[in-house]
């Protein structure tokens, strides 16, 4: 897409986090992908990418989740991230939704190939320009054979909560919040 997509009735942004610990040359990243679901097809808005301590990482979180005024906010529950699942569950921090627990299934591979087909059919958008685009294309594209894969990662989860999430009971915080084209207040579903 050219421009980003205007928020429409039915829109939800949501958020999906690999995260990592620790800040040196050699470990991995934490990323934080943001996306405009809109009926089966997600707009990637922005991705983080960065290797941040554990405090660093948790004010990243919850500075890009107000930032975008997400609605959903998936974390894989690994290493810092169940630290941090743990954190805001506890602090609630306004203007952050409730985290969703991500628990993986299965290796990386599996994971992004049981995804693919959403690919494929075009319902994941990529901007024509951004200054994460060339990482995130070569990161995507170049897997499994590429370095690192947290945004593999973090991309798998988001495609893969967005083909569960029908029927499933999941909580949201704040005002207002849409789930297949309807608008409710927050609570669990």
């Amino acid at each position: 897409y050219t421009a980003p997509p205007t928020p429409e009735p039915g829109d939800m942004i949501i958020q999906s986090w690999d995260t990592a610990s620790k800040e040196g040359a050699l470990n991995d990243w934490s990323v934080g992908i943001t996306a405009l679901k809109r009926k089966n097809d997600l707009y990637i808005l922005d991705v983080f990418r960065a290797k941040l301590s554990f405090p660093k990482l948790r004010s990243k979180v919850i500075g890009l989740a107000r930032h975008h005024k997400a609605r959903v906010l998936l974390i894989e529950d690994a290493a810092s991230g169940t630290h941090l699942l743990q954190q805001l569950r506890h602090d609630q921090p306004r203007g952050v939704p409730r985290p969703i627990r991500i628990k993986p299934d299965g290796d990386k591979l599996t994971r992004m190939s049981a995804q693919s087909h959403q690919i494929e059919a075009g319902q994941l958008l990529l901007p024509v320009d951004a200054p994460w685009l060339a990482a995130f294309e070569h990161e995507i594209l170049g897997f499994p054979g590429t370095k690192h894969d947290d945004q593999v990662d973090a991309l798998a989860q988001l495609l893969g909560w967005k083909g569960k999430q029908s029927g499933r009971r999941y909580t949201v915080a704040g005002p207002r919040y849409c789930i297949d084209g309807k608008w409710s207040g927050g609570g669990v579903y």
